[in-house]
């Protein structure tokens, strides 16, 4: 079973995915990269790890900054903290916040 925050976490990662592709003319089936295993979701796929807010931050900060199709977790991660772990500001900051909340 899913939660319905869950599934809007797993869909809207989706639909990053499919406009980043569409947006930048990448010619790789968004639906594939939802079921190959990632990096990024250390193994697992999209479909199985978007479901939890940590991968669901990290997959929609490596798209959203255009930072290829797969990334190491612990960079997105950094990226996500910022220059304090305990606060984080910004503009990706709040996106991140906005989607996946």
């Amino acid at each position: 079973m899913m939660t319905n925050r869950q599934l809007g976490r797993l869909l809207l990662v989706a639909t990053e995915v499919s406009a980043r592709f569409q947006r930048e003319g990448i010619e790789y089936d968004p639906m594939a990269w939802m079921y190959a295993p990632r990096q990024l979701f250390r193994g697992r796929n999209a479909m199985e790890a978007a479901t939890d807010i940590d991968n669901c931050e990290r997959a929609i900060l490596m798209h959203a900054l255009g930072l290829g199709l797969d990334a190491d977790p612990v960079l997105l991660d950094d990226l996500r903290s910022g220059d304090d772990a305990g606060s984080r500001e910004g503009i990706v900051d709040a996106v991140l916040e906005a989607a996946c909340h």
